[in-house]
């Protein structure tokens, strides 16, 4: 079917009536899929927000593993020097 068969029979004012409906209906879904899109990303903020806090948590805890360690280390350091002066005075 042609355009021109299409719009035949059809007043300007009955064209204008029916296109404007076409485009508050293509704004309608427009948004709606706008606030689909907000709703999915409220919901994955909501499922991850756990997991998020878990890795924050998992975070601090290795940092406090790793400051714990180097005083390992520096601990273990110091007495290699001290068993090293030992060995130098013997």
């Amino acid at each position: 079917m042609t355009c021109q068969r299409y719009l035949r029979g059809y007043s300007f004012v009955e064209l204008v009536r029916h296109f404007r409906t076409s485009n508050d209906e293509i704004i309608q879904l427009f948004i709606g899929k706008f606030y689909d899109f907000q709703d999915q990303q409220d919901n994955w903020e909501m499922e991850n927000s756990s997991q998020v806090d878990e890795l924050g948590y998992e975070k601090e805890r290795l940092e406090l593993e790793i400051v714990g360690l180097k005083k390992n280390i520096t601990n273990l350091e110091d007495e290699i020097e001290k068993l090293k002066e030992e060995t130098a005075n013997v």
